[in-house]
Order: structure tokens, then C-alpha cells, then sequence
């Protein structure tokens, strides 16, 4: 499955650390960054991405406060990767089946990394979709927040098929949007 992973400012500097110890949960396709020039735009962003997954405001807010003081970065690496998605285990705060390669990836890396970021509170070093929905939805925001045909070129182009959502086989090869097929 589809995947894609944002690391938030708080963990930026770590940014090749993580898309490599990532490797070790599915395999990383692409990654692109995504540089905003106002702690307003950077908030904009995080709550675009928390909001559409019908987080409660309050929560949002918390990690907003603690990533806009855990250093002066506003930028975020977004990663798209490939997940294996046969294993699935329970988790109780959710209290629904999850895919497990996915969240011991989100699980490991946030323990991992928590010890460095300065002002850490819950989930300020990564963010990971959990289902192809969450994808979509991500996929189409990441794409609108690329300011230019420079960066869109950086991320991978994906389709979405009677399976689901997959990587397209040619890349976009002028602004116009021609491909080989």
C-alpha cells in the first residue's frame, strides 16, 4: 500500500536519518520538501493535514505550540514510501486493526527520535497516512501546497486503478504534463 509520511519541522534536521531507518518498514519511493516562509503558512499546513483527519482542534493545537518552539525550521520532508500491509495487529487506543509495518515504523521513529527534539510533545517528529483514504486525501493536499513545477517533479506521480493507488510508470516529462506512455 501507499503510504506517505510527513516529517514535521520539529525533526527536520534528522530528515536523512529517518527516510533511512523508514527502509526498514517498506521501501521509500521519493521524498520532496516542502519550505514555508511564516510560522502562519507552516500552521496553515498542519492543520490542513490534522483537520482532514477530523482531529479535535485542542490536539492540534498542543503539537502546533510545541513544533513552533522546538526550533526556527518551517519546513517539512514529505515522504512517499511502499508498505507491506498482509501483517495486521489490534491497537487498543484506537481500538481498530492496523496495518503493523506501519505503525511500528511511526511507533519506532517517534520513540527513537523524541529524545532530541527540544519541547517535544506526541507525534511532532512524523505523521504517517494509515489507509488509502488518508493517502488520497494527503496525496491531492501535498500536490496543492508544491509551489512550483520544479518541486512537483520531485514527488512520485501516482494513479489511482481498480486495485487502488499506484506509482505511475513514467514520469511527467515537460509542464505541460506529456508522457510517455
Amino acid at each position: 500500500m501507499l503510504s506517505l509520511a510527513i516529517i514535521w519541522n520539529s525533526a527536520y534536521q534528522f530528515k536523512n536519518q529517518i527516510i533511512s531507518d523508514m527502509n526498514k518498514y517498506g521501501t521509500v519511493l521519493g521524498n520532496c520538501d516542502i519550505l514555508f516562509s511564516s510560522d502562519q503558512e507552516y500552521s496553515k499546513f498542519v492543520y490542513d493535514v490534522y483537520f482532514q483527519e477530523n482531529m479535535e482542534k485542542w490536539k492540534i493545537d498542543k503539537k502546533l505550540a510545541h513544533m513552533l518552539v522546538s526550533n526556527s525550521s518551517r519546513s517539512v520532508n514529505v515522504v512517499f514510501m511502499d508498505v507491506d500491509i498482509t501483517k495486521t495487529e489490534y491497537h487498543p487506543q484506537k481500538k481498530i486493526l492496523v496495518y503493523k509495518d506501519l505503525n511500528d515504523l511511526k511507533v519506532n521513529i517517534r520513540d527513537y527520535y523524541s529524545q532530541y527534539i527540544n519541547n517535544y510533545c506526541f507525534d511532532i517528529v512524523i505523521h504517517a497516512t494509515d489507509d488509502e483514504k488518508e493517502f488520497s486525501q494527503g496525496y491531492k493536499l501535498i500536490r496543492n501546497y508544491l509551489k512550483d513545477w520544479e518541486e512537483l517533479k520531485q514527488i512520485p506521480q501516482i494513479i489511482q486503478c481498480d486495485e487502488g493507488y499506484q506509482l505511475k510508470k513514467t514520469f511527467i516529462q515537460s509542464k505541460v504534463g506529456n508522457t510517455d506512455e
